[in-house]
């Protein structure tokens, strides 16, 4: 079965949900980004309301196809063999949206973590092996998207992450 396909039934299930952010009549899906439920509760429950708005709002340049960075948008982990992500809204309080690449355009978000409590290594590789475990109950050893250039992930995104990959 193809990613896609797996993306496809994975959401038919509810086990993963599309984020559809409210768009103007002139903007469309350009890339997807796919959620757990949690994350999703997480997005839109009653708590902190116009923080949650920004963080979608932040989503949504992505899923529109605006140019992204593959640093202050988003970022490659490190070690970068393990292919997870995180999406950093940059205003406050600030938190990182963890996830992989299924397909090129195509981010699977996994969960949400406050940025305070990523102060360690230990606590980074925390939330990598955290994304690692979620993808690995929905897709088996399928693994996540790989690439040397952030052009691999995104279409029309920028690199400016100087690290070697």
């Amino acid at each position: 079965m193809s990613t896609i396909s797996r993306i496809s039934e994975l959401e038919k299930l509810g086990k993963l949900l599309r984020f559809c952010p409210n768009m103007k009549i002139y903007e469309g899906e350009v890339r997807k980004i796919s959620i757990l439920p949690s994350l999703n509760d997480w997005l839109f429950d009653n708590d902190n309301v116009k923080y949650k708005a920004l963080v979608r709002a932040h989503l949504k340049e992505f899923v529109i196809g605006a140019r992204v960075d593959d640093t202050k948008f988003m970022k490659q982990l490190e070690p970068f063999s393990k292919r997870v992500w995180e999406i950093s809204p940059r205003f406050n309080p600030q938190h990182r949206i963890f996830g992989v690449f299924a397909e090129k355009d195509w981010f699977i978000a996994t969960h949400q973590q406050e940025r305070k409590k990523c102060d360690t290594q230990e606590k980074w590789e925390r939330e990598i092996n955290h994304t690692l475990r979620n993808w690995g109950r929905l897709f088996g050893s399928t693994k996540p998207l790989s690439g040397a250039d952030f052009s691999n992930f995104v279409y029309n995104g920028v690199r400016n992450d100087k690290r070697k990959k």
